[in-house]
């Protein structure tokens, strides 16, 4: 796909600090958690992992995870819309010449 360097180059930037930011949206609530119980622990409180610590990492570890593979998807749906631009032929016009008997046109190349 050469030439589209700086296209490709600004959406891989851009969805890498939107994705970035996002994932500190999600871990935020996580840090919270542990800065308070880091706190009540120093101040005498239990040393114990709570139920409620767990569940909250679980869901924005989920979270996040989830919202990396959004990267895939869009630098996916940007390759075949480059792939689609250079070959010019659309895939539902690819399926609709299955089974058709092919053009015998001397000058056609595959």
């Amino acid at each position: 796909m050469k030439g589209n360097f700086w296209w490709t180059w600004l959406i891989v930037v851009c969805t890498s600090f939107a994705i970035g930011i996002a994932g500190v949206v999600f871990t935020l609530p996580q840090i919270v958690y542990q800065l308070i119980l880091t706190y009540s622990s120093i101040q005498g409180g239990e040393n114990e992992t709570s139920i409620g610590f767990v569940a909250v990492a679980t869901v924005c570890t989920f979270c996040t995870t989830l919202l990396y593979s959004v990267m895939y998807v869009i630098n996916g749906v940007h390759y075949y819309s480059l792939a689609e631009k250079n070959d010019g032929k659309g895939l539902l016009e690819r399926i609709n010449e299955i089974g058709t008997a092919p053009n015998t046109n001397v000058n056609q190349q595959y």
